[in-house]
């Protein structure tokens, strides 16, 4: 019943600006959750050069959601498991956002060394 009246009163609905600013801020957040944890685990599979790193990373999110997951249903008694597992979901997710940081710079600065001083990349001789 009070659900009901809820859902038919709608003077204390935000406003639709607000909405669409959560939502947008929401869809923003699943979307660099899911890139984190795909990568991750995508480039602990493939990954010839640090497999370790990534796996680190991967697990960090895994554990770190389950975590949340569990420790979620009753707040009360595990607040500790709780703030454990947002800090290993985000030190897993900040730990992939940094290695592809670091990829992506290595990547320009060997494609600004290749091309410097020579249209073709090629040394004169």
């Amino acid at each position: 019943m009070i659900v009901m009246e809820a859902a038919v009163n709608t003077d204390a609905w935000l406003p639709i600006e607000l909405v669409r600013v959560e939502l947008i801020n929401v869809g923003l957040a699943a979307a660099l959750f899911f890139f984190c944890l795909g990568l991750s685990f995508w480039r602990a599979l493939n990954d010839h050069e640090h497999p370790v790193y990534w796996r680190t990373a991967a697990v960090l999110i895994w554990v770190g959601v389950v975590t949340i997951a569990f420790a979620g249903s009753r707040p009360d008694v595990w607040t500790i498991l709780l703030n454990a597992g947002w800090f290993m979901l985000l030190a897993g997710m900040a730990a992939t956002l940094l290695r592809v940081g670091v990829t992506i710079c290595q990547h320009l600065y060997a494609g600004a060394a290749k091309t410097s001083g020579t249209p073709s990349g090629r040394m004169r001789s």
